[in-house]
């Protein structure tokens, strides 16, 4: 279909094609009014050596942090196994945790959150970063290290508001609009296309197939049973007027010559009309 064919498509059903699209806005307006944003909120620990593991005469941990990547990535590990997360989600329905070590080789954690009400979020980011703590903790100790060698996790920064995310409401709402749309372009083609259809049908159909009486039949005198010929001046005439043509022929008949004895009838001449006799 051509656009220019679209568009007067369009404008010929307008009846179908306005209150759909109406109708679309409205479904996109209450999903957007039923679905709820979900709120993010972000924390970011870092992994400091022992002092026990650092050189007699080292007061600043931060200057030797190399070699602690990998650490960082066993704590990442343990915390977004399945089990231990699937233990912290179970408080907070359709939430989402995301646990990875930020940088190349430093070793920085990042936790990050989403829920669907602001204090979840907050919640649940303070359980993360508690798990991470807790996690390294009792690996070290099940490895019976040392307290002044154990590893240890600070945090640096820590969201104190929650983010707004609109981008699965806008899914939803927009989905939903362009759905009931696309519905109601199809519905407008259907409906245009069958009344179409219909049209041809009629206009290709027989004339002696309408009825009589029906609101589509023809009217053709051979059809409805009428004369043919009901439209014939010369035989819509009154009384009178055939009176003065039998009177008239009459004259015709007088004014004839009478036929001799043994004259052929067919060779007798055509009587004079009354008008070319006078």
């Amino acid at each position: 279909m051509k656009l220019a064919d679209a568009w007067r498509m369009l404008l010929r059903r307008w009846y179908i094609v306005v209150p759909g699209l109406l109708l679309a806005v409205a479904c996109g307006v209450a999903a957007w009014m039923t679905v709820e944003p979900e709120y993010e909120r972000q924390g970011v620990q870092i992994v400091l050596p022992g002092m026990g593991s650092l050189p007699e005469d080292a007061t600043n941990p931060y200057l030797y942090l190399s070699g602690l990547a990998l650490p960082a990535d066993i704590v990442v590990q343990a915390v977004m196994g399945e089990n231990v997360l699937n233990g912290v989600l179970e408080d907070f329905p359709g939430a989402e945790v995301e646990v990875s070590r930020s940088g190349t080789s430093a070793p920085i954690i990042t936790i990050k959150v989403t829920a669907g009400s602001d204090a979840d979020a907050e919640k649940l980011l303070a359980i993360m970063m508690d798990r991470t703590t807790s996690t390294l903790a009792s690996m070290q100790q099940e490895e019976s290290i040392a307290d002044d060698s154990r590893l240890s996790i600070t945090t640096l920064a820590v969201d104190t508001q929650s983010r707004q995310i609109q981008r699965t409401r806008l899914l939803i709402a927009g989905g939903t609009a362009i759905l009931v749309a696309a519905i109601a372009l199809f519905v407008t083609a259907l409906v245009d296309g069958l009344v179409k259809r219909r049209r041809r049908r009629r206009a290709s159909r027989p004339v002696e197939a309408d009825e009589p009486g029906s609101p589509d039949a023809v009217r053709h005198p051979a059809a409805v049973g009428e004369d043919p010929d009901h439209d014939d001046p010369d035989l819509d005439r009154s009384g009178a007027e055939l009176e003065t043509l039998d009177a008239l022929a009459g004259f015709d008949e007088l004014d004839a010559p009478p036929a001799r004895p043994g004259d052929d009838p067919r060779s007798a001449p055509a009587p004079r009309s009354g008008a070319a006799g006078r």
